[in-house]
């Protein structure tokens, strides 16, 4: 076994580590927080060797070694006692990474639109991705009760909709 399964295996175990401490921390047993910061830090620790220790990294490598640290992070500011205007930056930082993360995903992914040999860029896909990214955010930020959800939800909805009504209009070009 390589060095990127031994590091994909250990994360998993810190998952479970992870996941373990949330039943304890719900059946109110003894030591759950303690199990949900032993999990987290290991899966700060193992996700960024392991993403880290690829050698041909993609995009999602990259944005993997930024984003599951930080998302970890914002879980543990809410298990000690951090200040509430760290733990916003933390969340507000999250929310942006993965907006751009998605925009961007959802750019290069539908660009691949080949006509003559020449990339095109299909507007329609763009914004259905954009708009069912925005839909998706806004959930978890409202899951979690952090400010401007409603707004991003609002947002993901009017482009969604917008989107299906340009494209449900427009000409068909394999007719």
């Amino acid at each position: 076994m390589d060095r990127e399964g031994v590091f994909r295996i250990l994360l998993r175990l810190s998952v479970v580590v992870f996941i373990v401490g949330v039943l304890f921390r719900i059946s109110h047993w003894p030591f759950g927080r303690v199990i949900i910061i032993t999990g987290l830090l290991s899966i700060i620790v193992f996700s960024i060797l392991l993403y880290s220790s690829k050698i041909d990294r993609t995009l999602y490598d990259k944005l993997a070694i930024v984003l599951i640290p930080l998302w970890c992070l914002n879980v543990l500011t809410r298990q000690v006692d951090v200040p509430k205007t760290i733990q916003s930056k933390i969340s507000i930082a999250l929310v942006v990474l993965a907006l751009l993360y998605c925009g961007f995903h959802a750019y290069t992914w539908y660009r691949s639109d080949k006509t003559d040999g020449v990339k095109k860029f299909n507007f329609g896909r763009f914004t259905y991705v954009l708009g069912f990214s925005l839909i998706g955010i806004g959930m978890v930020l409202k899951i979690q009760h952090i400010p401007y959800a409603s707004e991003c939800l609002l947002y993901g909805l009017v482009v969604s909709a917008s989107s299906f009504m340009i494209v449900m209009f427009s000409k068909d070009s394999n007719r």
